[in-house]
């Protein structure tokens, strides 16, 4: 999973490169800005995943330093951090998922 959000990272900072371009054309900028807007709620959360990851290491880090005052609050960020990682991890899944191609036409709807 993670290797697959590195790609869509990497691609987001394409994209965003790109957009830079003065010498993109009007059809080019539709389609990056849509690819953009598609992935960056993706990218948003992988981000902050790896912002909570890093967070949950150094605190491991502290559990491990051996001080006791440290270590009671260390556990306790460091179940706090779990469970973000948790929700982050499960969003990131749903995420993932790909998305139905009817999704973007139109609907009529009568009552």
């Amino acid at each position: 999973m993670f290797a697959k959000l590195e790609s869509i990272e990497r691609r987001y900072v394409h994209i965003e490169d790109s957009l830079l371009d003065p010498n993109l054309d009007s059809a080019q900028l539709k389609k990056l800005t849509k690819e953009r807007a598609e992935i960056e709620e993706i990218v948003a959360s992988y981000r902050e995943h790896k912002a909570v990851k890093k967070e949950w290491d150094d605190a491991r880090e502290m559990l491990e330093s051996g001080e006791p005052d440290l270590r009671a609050l260390a556990q306790a960020e460091l179940d706090k951090l779990q469970e973000k990682l948790d929700e982050i991890a499960e969003r990131l899944t749903l995420l993932l998922l790909p998305s139905d191609p009817r999704d973007s036409r139109n609907v009529i709807l009568e009552i």
